[in-house]
């Protein structure tokens, strides 16, 4: 099976926000993820977002996550990008229903477009029962919206997510990918993620290391 691909450069910038291409849309759709430049006050949603994608529970300030979330999404719209945006959802939120559904309701007064938008969960979660994500990633893609199990290879607590709950991308820790070479285990571990994938539909992702 060919390698997944990885991620690219940033490419077009909009104001001080910059947009980096994940998957290009010669592989499906494209997937893009926002970068938001240190100006104008928005290092705080830079500095947030990034946390969350290494496995933040949760951030420090629930509005100014919605108001990223927004705030993202509307730089999106505005560039015209074809396929999907992906923004960093915490765990904990997750798992909160009340906080799915505020979110969800945020959405809507917000006139984003579920199904063109991405919710990467970081593997590196602590303290949460991957069972209280299940059903909220199942409700949440009722909605239309999409997700993207991340960090897989470096922790294995995804792979629950992956045979319990359905995910759209499927993000391979570059160390994880790279070790097969001199481990047979790790070879298996592998293919089994190739197959898992193809099996549920799934797009890899190489995530990290240089192209």
């Amino acid at each position: 099976m060919n390698t997944p691909p990885r991620e690219s450069q940033p490419v077009p910038v909009e104001g001080n926000a910059a947009f980096v291409q994940l998957l290009q849309q010669s592989q499906g759709p494209a997937l893009w993820k926002i970068v938001w430049e240190q100006a104008d006050g928005t290092e705080r949603m830079e500095k947030m977002l990034q946390a969350i994608e290494e496995g933040a529970e949760e951030p420090a300030d629930w509005q100014l996550y919605q108001q990223t979330v927004e705030k993202s999404w509307q730089a999106f719209a505005r560039q015209e990008l074809p396929g999907y945006l992906c923004i960093p959802l915490p765990a904990a939120f997750l798992a909160d229903p009340l906080a799915v559904d505020s979110l969800l309701e945020h959405m809507r007064r917000a006139r984003m477009v579920p199904e063109r938008i991405v919710w990467q969960i970081t593997v590196d979660w602590r303290g949460i029962e991957y069972e209280k994500l299940v059903m909220p990633m199942v409700y949440m893609r009722q909605a239309g919206c999409k997700f993207w199990v991340s960090g897989v290879g470096r922790s294995w607590r995804g792979l629950h997510l992956l045979l319990d709950s359905s995910a759209d991308f499927i993000g391979i820790d570059h160390g994880f990918y790279a070790a097969c070479n001199g481990s047979r285990k790790h070879w298996a571990a592998r293919d089994l993620l190739l197959q898992l994938a193809q099996i549920s539909g799934a797009r890899l992702i190489l995530e990290g290391g240089t192209p």
